[in-house]
């Protein structure tokens, strides 16, 4: 799920990866590191949360 997520973020997602429920964002290309590891971090914290 985690790397789902930040493939959408990124706008990075194929549809080799998402089969039929493939969809982009259509976002505006740009640096989104930040965004990326914000929402790396909170799959992170869950993760830790429940192992």
């Amino acid at each position: 799920m985690k790397a789902c997520a930040v493939a959408h973020v990124n706008d990075a997602n194929t549809e080799a990866q998402a089969g039929s429920r493939f969809r982009q964002m259509g976002t505006t290309k740009g640096d989104c590191a930040a965004l990326t590891a914000e929402v790396a971090s909170y799959f992170d914290s869950v993760i830790s949360a429940i192992s």
